[in-house]
């Protein structure tokens, strides 16, 4: 019976436990929802009491003229609302719970609420009149500042006189500006056409100096070599006419014939050229015409900017300026004055304001102690109240200490808890060592993979270096093939250049022709030979250089290579090795981990007893520390609101001290203004005399005045000579620039009637030239068709043709040299480019 008895009273304080931790949850939760509501109310009241501060700042500030009174007695009342900011949101219950009977205060509440919006509202409307009256305010000084100043008629002459200088300056940079400007674009101007001249004197003199003394050596040499020819024509024996005297006679006639065709031809180009020469005479005086204009143009800027230097330095000018700084340091003076003066009057209108706001404080004063007043009111039937508070706590802590014991199994759970602990820690060293051993596992792991990618990379620059060498093989191959082309090519034109020398060479004969080709020959290929040998010499120099660098690069990556893959092989091993002490780890592991588990489940339900002990103890023991610091705060907060009351009424008796102080000041402020007044009646007579000066500067920039018209008129006058003597001395230089220009056109004329008399004593020499010409021309011609230019050479008998006409013999089974019949294949073939 008393077993089924426990039973239920267990299955009760089981239902009961579970009750309690629910409302516990509740209560958390609660907890947690006030504490977020108290920071948000605390935040939300600080800012409200920062904006009422500001605004009571701004009010105060303002100092209006007005009637309207500073609406802080609602402000200061709202805002006296106690600050839980300070308060710990674990403290908030002792709060609560001293406010329990005020539970009724609710209405109160909302109504302060509305009380601290309308002070916001009103203290804003406040702020507003008072900007409105300081801008009236601002708007009549404006206006009376500008009656002032338009009344001031010598400051306005001043100011007149000073704004025309300045636009008269003005208008001068800008004519100098402008003037500058014209100078720099004729200068650019002249400088160009300079060059141009220049550049065509260096022409004509090149033409007249170097090309024409080349000319006049070239023409000596021909007519030595023509007097020389005359001459061994003139000691020829006389005798049977040979091959070649036959036929040179048809040849001097046709020559004759020709000279007279070229004479005229040079008799027509030179007519042309007259054409030419008379159109650039023409140009060249235009040219000289507008050189002439250019000069004159910047000859006259020159002088008009002179004349403004000469106006700027002279001596009324400089005087003028100085009068001018004087009535600028004298304008400067007076505003200097009248600012001061403006200065003067603002702070005494400042000293005023003043005045009033400290009397306007000294009001606000009141309204604190009266507010002051009736707070403490209301502290002393809280502290009544929490008196009360403080013997119920009493009671109730009397009755728990009674129920306090059972100290008995704490000690022992925790020494269960202690034995415990120690067990896992050893747990926990040994999981450590395993897990410093897998570590290191994959760190060979990593290791082995870092190895295997060096193995690959070197692979890799094996590769390359192997493909360079086949490139620069390729390479090498490519540039011998291009060297032996180019030398085929230079030995064919050698043997071109030979054949073309012993066939301009009359005096030989056939024999002599054959027996020096045939040297020709024998050096060319001993030449050719021995350049062969050279070169072939230097590749294979050069190739076994590169092949043996190219060996030890091969060497020295295969055994990189070889090395690798010995560190390859050491890795697997050892990552072998490893596998198997982790596999063998592992299992240990496992079999540990098993038994840390069973370790842990005991553990976990021996704490799980242990939490509901401790929760109970810690429960009892918490009620226990709530009441007595409940009772603690209760003590302190009466301590507080003694001290609060001793403090207000030190502020009391500040305050009216204070307020003494403030009437003090009043009537000290009175008096100041009296003197202020005094001292503006004062600034008024300094006024009258600063525009007596005034009056005087004027007249004497109206002399000023007239003394820069005088000045201007004299300037007129200057300028005007200046001008005339300018135009004489242009007159004079234009006669010298034509007198000069018709000297030049006399020269030339001379050097035009020399070349004259050179060119008709040339004529023969020209026609002589013309004729070895013709006959260079018919040698480059192909001689099967006599139409087309040799381009392809047969390199067994070195017989130049042109192209057609071989690809056609080609075309042919028997082939054959057209000029000498010797076989040839397609290989002896080779381009000639002349």
């Amino acid at each position: 019976m008393l077993q089924y008895q426990n039973q239920q009273l267990a299955q009760k304080l089981d239902a009961q436990r579970s009750e309690i931790h629910a409302l516990e949850d509740k209560f958390n939760q609660l907890k947690s929802k006030q504490t977020s509501f108290d920071e948000t109310l605390i935040s939300v009241n600080r800012c409200w009491k920062e904006l009422v501060d500001d605004l009571e700042l701004l009010a105060v500030n303002a100092h209006p003229d007005g009637t309207t009174e500073l609406p802080a007695d609602k402000c200061r009342s709202v805002a006296d609302k106690p600050d839980t900011s300070s308060v710990i949101p674990e403290e908030t219950f002792l709060q609560r719970l001293v406010r329990s009977s005020a539970s009724t205060e609710g209405d109160t509440l909302d109504a302060a609420l509305n009380s601290r919006r309308a002070s916001t509202v009103k203290t804003m409307s406040y702020i507003v009149q008072v900007i409105q009256s300081q801008r009236a305010k601002h708007d009549e000084l404006t206006s009376m500042l500008k009656n002032q100043l338009s009344s001031d008629v010598a400051g306005k002459a001043l100011q007149k006189a000073h704004d025309d200088l300045l636009v008269e300056t003005q208008s001068l940079r800008t004519a100098m500006e402008a003037l500058h400007l014209k100078h720099k674009e004729i200068s650019s101007a002249m400088t160009a056409m300079e060059d141009s001249r220049l550049k065509d004197r260096a022409e004509i003199g090149r033409l007249t100096g170097k090309l024409l003394e080349d000319t006049l050596a070239e023409l000596d040499t021909s007519r030595r070599k023509l007097a020389a020819a005359l001459r061994n024509q003139k000691d020829l024996p006389p005798g049977p006419p040979t091959p070649g005297a036959v036929t040179k006679e048809p040849g001097e006639k046709g020559g004759v014939y020709k000279t007279s065709k070229d004479i005229r031809d040079l008799e027509e180009l030179l007519e042309r050229t007259k054409a030419l020469s008379e159109c650039r005479l023409v140009d060249l005086q235009e040219a000289h015409q507008k050189n002439l204009n250019l000069a004159e143009q910047l000859r006259r800027l020159q002088d008009s900017h002179i004349d403004e230097q000469r106006v700027i330095s002279s001596r009324p000018y400089l005087l003028l300026q100085d009068q001018l700084k004087f009535f600028k340091a004298e304008l400067d003076r007076c505003q200097a004055n009248a600012e001061r003066f403006q200065a003067e009057r603002d702070s005494a209108l400042r000293h005023e304001k003043e005045v009033s706001l400290k009397a306007e404080a000294g009001e606000a004063a009141r309204r604190d102690v009266a507010v002051a007043e009736s707070r403490i009111t209301a502290l002393e039937a809280k502290l009544q109240q929490c008196m009360a508070d403080r013997d119920d706590l009493q009671l109730r802590v009397e009755e728990l200490n009674q129920l306090s014991g059972r100290k008995d199994t704490v000690a022992e759970l925790k020494l269960m808890i202690s034995t415990l602990h120690k067990e896992m820690g050893m747990m926990q060293l040994q999981l450590n060592k395993y897990k410093d051993a897998a570590h290191e596992v994959c760190s060979l792991r990593a290791d082995s993979h870092s190895m295997a990618a060096v193995l690959e990379r070197k692979k890799f620059e094996f590769k390359n270096l192997s493909k360079k060498l086949a490139d620069q093989a390729i390479e090498a191959d490519v540039f011998k093939e291009e060297i032996r082309v180019l030398k085929e090519s230079e030995q064919e034109l050698k043997l071109i250049l030979d054949m073309y020398e012993k066939e301009s060479i009359e005096s030989r004969d056939i024999l002599e022709i054959q027996q020096s080709e045939c040297r020709a020959r024998a050096q060319i290929q001993r030449l050719q030979e021995a350049l062969d040998e050279h070169s072939l010499e230097l590749r294979v120099k050069t190739a076994n250089e590169a092949e043996a660098a190219c060996q030890q690069r091969l060497a020295a990556a295969e055994a990189e290579i070889a090395e690798l893959r010995e560190r390859l092989d050491v890795s697997d091993r050892d990552k072998m090795e490893l596998l198997e002490t982790i596999k063998a780890k592992s299992e240990e592991g496992d079999a540990y981990i098993s038994e840390i588990e069973t370790i842990g489940q005991a553990y976990e339900d021996m704490q799980t007893q242990n939490q509901r002990l401790l929760q109970q103890i810690s429960e009892r023991d918490d009620y226990n520390t709530k009441l007595v610091a409940e009772s603690l705060k209760a003590k302190q907060l009466q301590t507080s609101l003694v001290a609060e009351k001793q403090s207000i009424s030190g502020k009391m008796q500040l305050a009216t001290s204070a307020a003494d102080l403030q009437k003090q000041r009043a009537a000290r402020f009175e008096e100041q203004v009296r003197l202020q007044l005094d001292q503006l009646t004062k600034a008024a007579d300094e006024t009258r005399h600063s525009n007596s000066a005034v009056e005087v500067a004027r007249r004497k920039l109206a002399e000023a005045e007239r003394e820069v018209q005088s000045l201007r008129s004299a300037l007129e006058v200057s300028d005007k000579e200046l001008r005339e003597r300018g135009e004489k001395t242009n007159d004079v230089l234009v006669v010298l620039e034509n007198e000069r220009f018709e000297k030049k056109q006399l020269e030339n004329e001379l050097t035009v009637l020399k070349t004259k008399h050179t060119t008709a004593q040339e004529n023969a020499l020209v026609e002589k030239l013309q004729e070895e010409v013709n006959k260079y021309r018919t040698l480059l011609k192909c001689s099967v068709c006599h139409d087309r230019q040799k381009e392809v050479a047969i390199t067994k008998c070195l017989h130049l043709f042109c192209n057609p006409c071989i690809q056609r013999n080609l075309e042919i089974r028997h082939r054959k040299c057209p000029g000498c019949g010797v076989g040839f294949g397609a290989g002896d073939v080779r381009h000639v480019y002349l």
